[in-house]
């Protein structure tokens, strides 16, 4: 056993221990005097031994370790200072060892034991400006704990763990490097790691890097930040199973990442918080700002309550892969393309849970390719390309985006597909299908949203949709049973202005096979479509279980512009109600028409919508109408309840059109009542205000079936109303 007094001198040389030596100094407490902490007892008579419970001692070595460790050793009582190489350092394996009432404060390494261990030991604090590492463990056992712990510069990693199984407890930890070298690295570990909380900031490496590690990760407080340049700051990696994290920093910030801002892969546990900003800059050639890959539970908090930054992005900014079971929320995200990428910014693949965006800001340069349809309900799929946010296959109760501005993609503002439970509420989507390959004549499927297999309920609130490529908002389901209310001053404005000619609608809507879907639109704008405003088509058995449109402001604003368009073929089921709208204006189109067709059957009421008007720029005037009825299929059924309305024709044909076509056995049943019908424009031109047919030259034995009362029909009409079968 060595003993070392405190003298008010430090001991420099440092101190070789022998196997199973004790090194004690007067700092060592537990008794009245050192032969009450030996490991034998004192024979009669002998001498008193030094006292303890005193000041520490401090062992220095300008040219070497301060204590270089043998196998079993036990240290207690004393201090190391500044020493050139570890301020404690090991031989070989250090067996079992046990050390405290020990602090480190050096200009050297602070702790070392590479060769394997039982440990059992408590640090104070622990400080280091130099040396190697701050704390290097590798193959080692047992206990590591220390206070307070600050490591500057160090030439290699500031903390190393590896193929460790002892767990490691620390206070407040900072490490900062200016050379090259990662902060904290973890690898092939079992241990429990804990932090009070940890602050890295490195200048030519990665902050924190977890490679195999299958023992927790700990963080206590949010009070310490990442910083890292050239580096990611966060890479946590295994390829099986998952590391339990606990995760919580202030602010997290890289430079000229060259692969990962963050990483996590294989996680699970409690998750992770960034209470700031996250501001993580990509270098030529990195991958992913975020990557969160294989997270099996937790809660990630992204800059909830902040910023989510990501520059000079080169790939896919922010990537969920199989993330299930947990809660991912992102803060006010701003995404740029500088670079043109041409891959998504946000990417979401088989995941779960809930995920959402306090805002996401997304501004694609027009970057990326384009879809075209495989058929007239489906979309191609690109995977991606050109799309600003592309998701799949998510599962979970809510995908949810609450703000921001998605802008000039190559080919989709957002694609969704094969997923659920989507939301949207004050986000702004516009000039979207910009790829310089589309020309005004180029087949594509370009849209601010494009939905494929929507299911669960999906909620769309006071957000804009404009200027999009081909439409400004397209669902399409083959399959599966959808909920989509849109509501809350939505706007749908402007496929028109392009110059595209084969620019379509604001709201199409696709069902086809054994799809299921309810609609609810309410107080919405839809504003200058090149073609319809609202157009559900249903096909196969698929069923338009409700198409509620309520107080919505419907306006073609001085161009040609059809209205809604509601068309029932195959075997399929229509239902809707058109009710109590502000205004429904379209131009050299019909403001309503309801078509069924094949053996479709459509059924609904056009009621209380004080303004509807039709017009046409065309002198000679139009074919079209105010609202038109069409059942021409073998055996379609429309019926429909046309009441207390306000029509206003302006040299178009009919005020109400029910038309009765087909070879076989369609059939329309109308009631009509209470409508105010106005013809303006020219004499001659509006010809009947209710004209209702069956033209039975095909054959068959279609039938009209219509009941009309208390209408007013007023202006140039040729006729108030016509019923006939020619």
């Amino acid at each position: 056993m060595i003993y070392i007094e405190e003298t008010g001198t430090n001991y420099s040389g440092g101190i070789a221990l022998q196997n199973n030596e004790r090194l004690f100094g007067e700092g060592h407490t537990g008794a009245a005097n050192l032969s009450g902490v030996l490991p034998f007892t004192m024979a009669p008579n002998s001498n008193t031994l030094p006292n303890i419970n005193g000041v520490r001692p401090v062992i220095t070595n300008p040219a070497g370790d301060g204590i270089q460790l043998a196998s079993g050793n036990n240290v207690r009582g004393l201090n190391l200072g500044n020493c050139s190489d570890f301020a404690i350092d090991d031989n070989g394996t250090v067996g079992t060892l046990t050390i405290s009432e020990v602090n480190i404060n050096t200009t050297g390494g602070g702790f070392r034991a590479d060769n394997g261990g039982a440990l059992t030991v408590t640090l104070g604090p622990l400080t280091t400006t130099g040396g190697a590492n701050g704390i290097h463990l590798a193959s080692t056992s047992g206990s590591f704990t220390a206070g307070a712990v600050s490591i500057t510069n160090p030439s290699s990693t500031g903390i190393m763990m590896q193929s460790a199984s002892n767990t490691l407890t620390l206070g407040a930890t900072t490490v900062s490097k200016s050379g090259a070298g990662t902060g904290v690295s973890l690898a092939s570990s079992s241990g429990n790691v804990t932090f009070t909380s940890l602050g890295i900031t490195t200048s030519n490496g990665s902050a924190l890097i977890g490679t195999e590690h299958t023992g927790s990760i700990s963080i206590t407080n949010n009070t310490g930040s990442l910083s890292a340049t050239a580096g990611a700051a966060i890479d946590l990696t295994r390829t099986t199973g998952n590391t339990t994290i606990d995760l919580k920093f202030n602010t997290v910030t890289t430079v000229n990442t060259p692969a990962y801002g963050i990483r996590l892969d294989n996680v699970g546990g409690t998750g992770l918080t960034i209470n700031g900003a996250t501001n993580l800059g990509m270098a030529t050639g990195s991958t992913n700002g975020i990557l969160m890959e294989n997270v099996s539970a937790g809660t990630y908090n992204i800059s909830t309550a902040g910023v989510v930054s990501i520059t000079s992005r080169r790939s896919n900014c922010l990537v969920m892969n199989s993330v299930t079971s947990s809660t991912v929320a992102f803060g006010n995200t701003t995404i740029a393309n500088p670079n043109s990428v041409t891959v998504p910014a946000i990417r979401s693949t088989s995941c779960s849970g809930s995920i959402s965006f306090a805002q996401a800001n997304v501004n694609m340069n027009s970057a990326g390719g384009f879809e075209t349809f495989t058929n007239v309900s489906t979309p191609g799929d690109n995977n991606g390309d050109g799309d600003a946010i592309y998701i799949s296959a998510f599962t979970g109760t809510a995908f949810s985006i609450n703000g921001g501005l998605i802008e000039n993609a190559g080919d989709d503002g957002i694609d969704i597909r094969g997923s659920r439970n989507f939301n949207l509420s004050n986000v702004i989507i516009e000039d979207c299908g910009l790829n310089p390959s589309i020309q005004s004549t180029v087949d594509h499927n370009s849209s601010c949203v494009q939905a494929l297999n929507l299911t669960g309920t999906n909620n769309i609130t006071g957000s804009t949709f404009q200027r999009g490529g081909l439409r400004n908002f397209y669902i399409t389901q083959t399959s599966g049973n959808t909920t989509v209310n849109i509501s809350s001053a939505c706007v749908f404005d402007d496929t028109r202005s392009s110059g595209s000619t084969i620019a379509t609608d604001n709201l199409q809507i696709y069902l086809d096979g054994s799809a299921i879907a309810s609609f609810d639109i309410e107080n919405s704008s839809f504003l200058r479509s090149r073609t319809h405003q609202i157009n559900p088509v249903t096909l196969g058995n698929s069923q338009l279980a409700k198409l509620d449109i309520t107080g919505i402001t419907m306006d073609n604003q001085g161009g040609p512009s059809s209205g809604i368009h509601i068309s029932c073929n195959g075997a399929s089921t229509g239902n809707f109600n058109i009710m109590n709208n502000v205004k429904l204006y379209s131009q050299d189109e019909n403001v309503i028409t309801i078509a069924a067709g094949e053996t479709a059957q459509v059924q609904g009421r056009i009621k209380d919508n004080p303004d509807m008007r039709f017009s046409t720029a065309s002198p000679g005037g139009s074919v079209f109408n105010c609202v038109r009825v069409l059942s021409d299929g073998t055996s379609s059924v429309a019926t429909v309840l046309i009441e207390n309305n306000s029509l206003m024709l302006n040299n178009g044909t009919d005020g109400l059109n029910i038309s009765v076509q087909g070879a076989s056995a369609a059939l329309i049943n109308a009631t009509i009542n209470n409508n105010m019908i106005n013809a303006a424009g020219t004499s001659g031109i509006p010809l009947e205000g209710i004209n209702a047919f069956v033209n039975p030259t095909l054959g068959g034995t279609k039938l009209l079936c219509l009941n009309f009362n208390n209408n007013t029909v007023t202006g140039i009409w040729a006729r108030a109303a016509r019923v006939r079968a020619f």
